[in-house]
């Protein structure tokens, strides 16, 4: 069997092989490790994944406990660690003022990807409604009040409401994210639902109607009140037979002896 890396075991491996490279350059580096061309489709692609993995140890850590030791110290370095993925030599150098950065007609060109893609997602109908992202909001409430049950695990509440706060923010910012990371964070925190009500399974009906409400924003139902109630019957019924299964099967009691 082949062990898998957690984020930051998986972050921590990449970036030592980057520093520790007998390269000259960081860009020569970072090609040698990602054994990609700097600048080749394949660079870009397999540096996103670095920061995906580092977005991930981000998040795992404000999911720890508030005050927990190893949290407060690793959040204090993470900038060091973003320096590395994204290193940032000369942010603070008036040498190289923002209009440096890039020539203005090659940024407009990303303004123009912008264009091609809002025309296919008209054509393909993927546009989000409004009341959608408006019935996520409210959803929202329903995990807030789950945070104030005390038999919610510490990292669990925590992870919740970082989660539950990200979300909101986005929210806040559609206009400028769009709706893309919106349904990213909504599926992540119902992937954390589907772990409270297996660490939880008391608190299964409460987690299952604030999931209730994620899987109608997912979903972009309109009917959202029947459904709503169909989509939490179902999800405790799921949770009662993953219980069964856990469980094995009850032992059969036999039949009491006929006095006759």
């Amino acid at each position: 069997m082949i062990a898998i890396n957690n984020p930051a075991s998986a972050l921590y491996e990449i970036l030592n092989r980057v520093v520790r490279s007998r390269e000259s350059t960081i860009a020569k580096s970072w090609s040698a490790a990602l054994e990609a061309p700097i600048g080749s489709h394949e660079f870009i692609q397999r540096h996103c994944e670095v920061v995906r993995l580092f977005t991930a140890v981000h998040q795992r850590l404000l999911g720890l406990p508030e005050g927990d030791r190893a949290r407060s110290r690793s959040l204090q370095y993470l900038p060091s660690w973003y320096d590395v993925v994204v290193p940032r030599e000369h942010w603070q150098s008036p040498e190289v003022p923002p209009s440096d950065l890039i020539e203005s007609p090659v940024l407009g060109l990303l303004e123009s990807v912008g264009d091609i893609f809002d025309l296919q997602d008209r054509e393909a109908g993927t546009a989000v409604d409004r009341t959608a992202l408006e019935r996520l909001r409210e959803s929202l409430h329903a995990w807030r009040d789950l945070l104030d049950e005390t038999a919610l695990p510490e990292t669990l509440a925590t992870q919740i409401r970082h989660q539950v706060a990200h979300i909101e923010w986005l929210l806040e910012n559609v206009e400028l994210f769009g709706a893309e990371p919106v349904v990213t964070a909504a599926s992540q925190l119902l992937g954390t639902g589907v772990s409270t009500m297996s660490r939880r399974p008391s608190l299964a009906k409460r987690t299952a109607t604030a999931m209730a409400g994620i899987i109608l924003f997912l979903t972009q139902v309109e009917d959202g009140i029947d459904l709503a109630s169909g989509v939490l019957d179902g999800l405790v019924q799921v949770r009662d037979s993953m219980v069964q299964m856990l469980d094995g099967p009850r032992e059969l009691t036999a039949p009491a002896d006929d006095p006759h």
